[in-house]
């Protein structure tokens, strides 16, 4: 008895070379066998191994149809830098027209207080000293 191997379309068959000639021997064939029982229980097992991947299959593809959190991760930091900068940018702006406001105010103030000054300096024609005393200053420069 004489074993050859070869290589036939990817799956490697073993020939047995006997009295009636060459038989190929596979890795998946079955031994042929005449009880029927025995390929319906195989025929069963395949069938059930099969519905198992599909159902493997379907819940994995149902898996990947679902959100997770990582995939959000990107949109809620992007929508928080620019909620970050519309309300930086909004703030800053309220804050420079508030300041010139404030300062038009300010300035209006000042420009009062400068014209009220100027009228109390224009009704008072000459300072008013009285003769017998002196500034507390002059005392000591006077000496």
């Amino acid at each position: 008895m004489v074993r050859v191997f070869s290589a036939k379309r990817g799956l490697l068959s073993c020939q047995k070379l006997s009295k009636n000639g060459p038989r190929a021997l596979f890795s998946t064939s079955f031994p042929k066998s005449n009880n029927n029982e025995d390929l319906e229980k195989v025929k069963i097992l395949i069938e059930q191994k099969m519905a198992e991947l599909k159902r493997a299959e379907q819940k994995r593809i149902e898996d990947e149809k679902k959100p997770k959190l990582s995939d959000f991760t990107r949109p809620i930091v992007t929508t928080l830098i620019i909620g970050s900068i519309t309300y930086l940018s909004l703030h800053w702006l309220w804050w420079h027209l508030e300041y010139k406001e404030r300062e038009i105010v300010l300035k209006e103030e000042m420009k009062s207080k400068e014209d009220e000054l100027a009228a109390l300096l224009q009704g008072q024609d000459t300072p008013k000293q009285t003769a017998g005393k002196k500034s507390w200053f002059r005392f000591w420069s006077t000496n």
